[in-house]
């Protein structure tokens, strides 16, 4: 998946994607903001498939630099 479009501001930080498949798409929206080494957030991931509709499950994301 690539990032298609993003946004940090201070010490947030939002970016999106999309991957296209023959039955559909999945799209992927993140926010979260910077605090030292740390990157914490929320992700929203999105499954368009034709034939099951739309389906969209969340996540949260820690991510530390080491």
């Amino acid at each position: 998946m690539s990032i298609s479009s993003g946004v940090v501001s201070g010490d947030s930080v939002t970016f999106s994607g999309q991957t296209n498949f023959p039955m559909g798409a999945i799209e992927l929206t993140f926010h979260g903001k910077v605090k030292d080494t740390n990157l914490n957030g929320t992700a929203d991931m999105t499954l368009r498939a034709l034939l099951l509709g739309a389906e969209t499950n969340p996540a949260s994301l820690n991510l530390t630099r080491q």
